[in-house]
C-alpha cells in the first residue's frame, strides 16, 4: 500500500477515535402550564363542506403561566376540522410561547415555537381538545431546548404538562 494512502487512512481513523468536542450534558425537567384569557386575533377562513366544518388560519393569543418555565404569552395559528354528525375532529396548530418573566428552572426569557395536534370532541357548543405538542425552535434562554407536552381544555382555557430538555 502506498505510504501516502496509509497515512491518510490512519489520520482519518485517529479523528474518529478522538472526540471533536466535549459532550454536553442535557438536563430534563418536568413542567406544567396553563393558558388563560384566550382571545381571537384573526378568525381565519371558515366553511362547511358536506358534514365537515372547517376553520383554517385562526390566530389566538392568551396568557401563559408555568411555575417552571415562567410567564408570558401564548400565540397560535390553527386549523380545525369537525364532523358535524359525529362531533369528532382534528386540530393542528403552530404555537409560540414567549416568556417575559422566567420561572424556577432559571432559563430566563425568550421564546419557543413548535407544532401541536389534538383530537376534538364536540360537547354542546364547546370544542374541547386533548392532544400533544412539541416545541423545538427556541431563542435566548430557550435556544437549544425541546419541550414535549400533553394538553387539554379546562374551564378557564388550556392546561398541560410534560418535560423540557435543555
Amino acid at each position: 500500500m502506498n505510504k501516502k494512502v496509509l497515512l491518510a487512512v490512519l489520520a482519518v481513523l485517529a479523528l474518529l477515535i478522538v472526540p471533536m468536542s466535549p459532550t454536553m450534558a442535557i438536563t430534563k425537567a418536568d413542567c406544567a402550564f396553563t393558558i388563560t384569557g384566550i382571545q381571537v386575533l384573526d378568525l381565519g377562513k371558515t366553511w362547511t363542506e358536506g358534514n365537515v366544518a372547517h376553520i383554517m388560519g385562526r390566530q389566538v393569543r392568551g396568557t401563559f403561566t408555568s411555575f417552571e418555565l415562567g410567564t408570558g404569552t401564548f400565540e397560535a395559528t390553527f386549523d380545525r376540522r369537525v364532523n358535524l354528525l359525529t362531533g369528532e375532529g382534528t386540530y393542528l396548530a403552530k404555537p409560540t410561547i414567549t416568556i417575559t418573566a422566567g420561572g424556577s428552572l432559571g432559563l430566563g426569557t425568550g421564546s419557543i415555537s413548535g407544532t401541536g395536534e389534538a383530537k376534538v370532541t364536540v360537547v354542546g357548543t364547546a370544542f374541547p381538545l386533548r392532544g400533544s405538542a412539541v416545541y423545538t425552535r427556541g431563542t435566548d434562554g430557550f435556544a437549544g431546548a425541546m419541550i414535549r407536552v400533553d394538553f387539554w381544555t379546562i374551564a378557564t382555557g388550556t392546561a398541560g404538562a410534560g418535560t423540557i430538555a435543555y
